[in-house]
C-alpha cells in the first residue's frame, strides 16, 4: 500500500509539474497573467442581433463598402510594409509584426499598426468583414491583426525586458508623447477580439492597457492657459492631448472595470475629458459633473469662448476635433454597457458649434492672436453647397499643414453630434454631413491606381508614414459610433461612471 501511495503520489507530481511547464512556457518570466484576469470581455451575445449593416441604413452601406475597400488595402499593406519576426526579447518562437522603429518617428512606427488592428476588430467583430472583398479569409485576416496586436504589445516598455534593438515605446519610454492613443486604439481593437486571441497576446496586452493607465494617476493635466489667463503654450492647445489621454484611461477601465485601481483611472479620465475643451469661464462654472462642479476638475483651459482653439500656430479645425477624440470613448462604454459620464461630453455642443456657426471673415486676425491672416472666402470651418447640398470640404481659416482632403475625425464628430442633438433646431443635419463625407470617401478610394487606398502622392502637405492606417481607424471608429446608434444600443448618458443600471 505504501509504494501504491507513493507512485499515486508521484504521479500527481508529475503531471503537476508537466501542467507547469506548459503554463510558464506560455509565458515570459513575470507570472501568470495576473493583468489579463483583470479583463472583462466584450459580451458579443449581447450584440448578436445587431450583426451587420442594417437593410435600411443608406448611410451605413457606403461607410460599410468604403471599410471593406480599405481592408483589402489594408491586409496587402500589412504584409508586405512590415517584416514578421519571432525573435522579440522575451517573445521568442511567437510571430508579430513589431513596429517599424526605422520610421522617423515613433508615431509613425507604432500608430499605423494600432490603427491597422482597431479597423479590422471593427469589422471583423461587427459581421460587416467581407472575404471576397478583401481576398483574404476571416481566419488569415484575423491572423494579420493579431499578429500587429502582437507587434505593439510585446515591444512595449512593461512587456520587453530588454530594448528591441534600442527600441521601446509606452508611457515612460523615449519618443512616447502620444503614446496613450496608441495605447487605447490597440487595447480596444484586443478586448474586442479577446476570445481570438492567444494566452500570450492577451497577457501582454492587459500588462501594457494597466502600466500605461496606471501611469497617469499621478500625472498633472496640463493647460494652454493657465487660471490666471496667462498662455502658458503659446500657439499649442492641450485639448487634443488631453483627449486622447482620456481615451487611454476610460478604454481601461470598461476593459477591466473590476480593477483595484478603476476609480483612480475613472477620475482621472473626468479630469483629463473635462479640460480638453474647457473655456475660462469653466473656472467658475458649478455645474455638476461626475458629482463635482466642473471648476473644481480644472486649473486652466484649452479653448476660447467661441470653442475655437489654436494648434501649430494656428486656428486649426482638425484640432477642434479633441472632443472627438472624447467620443471615441463613447464606444468603449457602451459596449461595457457602462453609462456615458458626463465629462466624456462636456463642452461638446460647444466644439461643434465653432465648426458649424463660428464666422470667420478674411484679413487680419484680431481675436485669436495667431499673427497670421483669416483666407478667402471665410465663413464657418463646415459649409454648404451652392444648391444647398452638403459639402465634405473644410475651410481652413489659416491653412492646412497635414491635408485639406478629408482626415479623421470629421465624420465620427458628425454622427456624435447627431446622436446627442446638437443640430436640433438648427438649419443643418448633422447626417447630412456625416452622408456627403461618407460619399466623398468613397468617391477618394474610386480614383484611378487605387485599391482601398483613400490617399494618394500630393494629398498630404505633411510627410507621415501611416495616412491610410489613421483613416481606417478613424472610419472603424465612425463605423461603430453609426452601429451602436443604428441599433440603439448607445449608452445613456450618466452622472456617474459604472454599469447602467447599476451604482458605479
Amino acid at each position: 500500500m505504501d509504494i501504491m501511495r507513493r507512485r499515486q503520489s508521484w504521479l500527481r507530481w508529475t503531471a503537476t509539474s508537466l501542467w507547469l511547464a506548459v503554463v510558464a512556457s506560455a509565458f515570459p518570466p513575470g507570472g501568470f497573467g495576473r493583468q489579463m484576469e483583470q479583463v472583462q470581455p466584450v459580451d458579443w451575445a449581447r450584440f448578436a442581433a445587431a450583426t451587420g449593416v442594417r437593410s435600411n441604413d443608406t448611410f451605413g452601406q457606403t461607410l460599410t463598402s468604403v471599410l471593406q475597400n480599405e481592408a483589402r488595402y489594408e491586409l496587402r499593406w500589412v504584409a508586405a510594409e512590415q517584416t514578421l519576426v519571432t525573435n522579440l526579447p522575451g517573445w521568442e518562437g511567437l510571430e508579430c509584426y513589431p513596429p517599424r522603429f526605422d520610421a522617423y518617428n515613433y508615431e509613425c512606427a507604432v500608430r499605423p499598426l494600432t490603427g491597422f488592428a482597431y479597423g479590422m476588430a471593427a469589422l471583423l467583430k461587427t459581421g460587416i468583414y467581407s472575404p471576397a472583398a478583401s481576398g483574404l479569409s476571416r481566419a488569415d485576416a484575423l491572423h494579420r491583426t493579431e499578429l500587429a496586436i502582437r507587434g505593439v504589445a510585446f515591444t512595449h516598455i512593461d512587456n520587453t525586458p530588454s530594448d528591441y534593438g534600442g527600441h521601446r515605446w509606452g508611457q515612460g519610454a523615449a519618443q512616447s508623447w502620444e503614446a496613450a492613443y496608441w495605447c487605447a486604439q490597440a487595447a480596444q481593437a484586443a478586448w474586442w477580439l479577446w476570445g481570438d486571441l492567444s494566452p500570450q497576446t492577451r497577457r501582454a496586452v492587459a500588462k501594457m492597457v494597466e502600466h500605461d493607465a496606471d501611469a497617469f494617476i499621478t500625472m498633472t493635466v496640463p493647460y494652454w492657459a493657465d487660471r490666471q489667463g496667462k498662455i502658458v503654450t503659446p500657439g499649442d492647445t492641450k485639448a487634443e492631448e488631453n483627449a486622447w489621454n482620456s481615451l487611454l484611461l476610460a478604454s481601461a477601465q470598461a476593459m477591466m472595470p473590476q480593477h483595484p485601481r478603476v476609480e483612480k483611472w475613472r477620475q482621472k479620465a473626468s479630469e483629463y475629458q473635462i479640460s480638453a475643451y474647457s473655456r475660462q469661464s469653466d473656472l467658475t462654472n458649478s455645474t455638476l459633473v461626475d458629482g463635482k462642479p466642473a471648476k473644481d476638475w480644472l486649473q486652466g483651459y484649452n479653448v476660447f469662448a467661441d470653442g475655437v482653439l489654436v494648434n501649430h500656430n494656428r486656428v486649426h479645425p482638425d484640432y477642434m476635433l479633441a472632443q472627438e477624440t472624447c467620443f471615441a470613448s463613447l464606444v468603449a462604454v457602451s459596449l461595457a454597457r457602462q453609462y456615458i459620464p458626463q465629462s466624456m461630453v462636456f463642452n461638446a455642443g460647444l466644439a461643434y458649434r465653432a465648426l458649424t456657426e463660428v464666422q470667420f471673415t478674411p484679413g487680419a486676425d484680431t481675436k485669436y492672436g495667431t499673427g497670421k491672416a483669416f483666407a478667402a472666402p471665410g465663413g464657418t470651418i463646415y459649409f454648404r453647397t451652392a444648391d444647398g447640398g452638403y459639402s465634405a470640404d473644410t475651410y481652413y481659416p489659416q491653412g492646412s499643414d497635414w491635408t485639406t482632403k478629408i482626415t479623421d475625425g470629421y465624420l465620427n464628430m458628425d454622427l456624435a453630434a447627431a446622436q446627442l442633438g446638437f443640430d436640433a433646431g438648427k438649419p443643418f443635419s448633422a447626417l447630412g454631413w456625416a452622408t456627403a463625407r461618407a460619399q466623398t470617401l468613397l468617391a477618394l478610394q474610386n480614383r484611378a491606381g487605387h485599391d482601398g487606398n483613400i490617399y494618394q502622392p500630393g494629398d498630404w502637405t505633411a510627410k507621415y508614414r501611416g495616412t491610410d492606417e489613421l483613416i481606417f481607424q478613424s472610419n472603424a471608429q465612425a463605423w461603430m459610433q453609426g452601429w451602436l446608434m443604428q441599433n440603439h444600443l448607445m449608452s445613456p448618458v450618466g452622472d456617474h461612471w459604472g454599469p447602467v443600471g447599476g451604482g458605479g
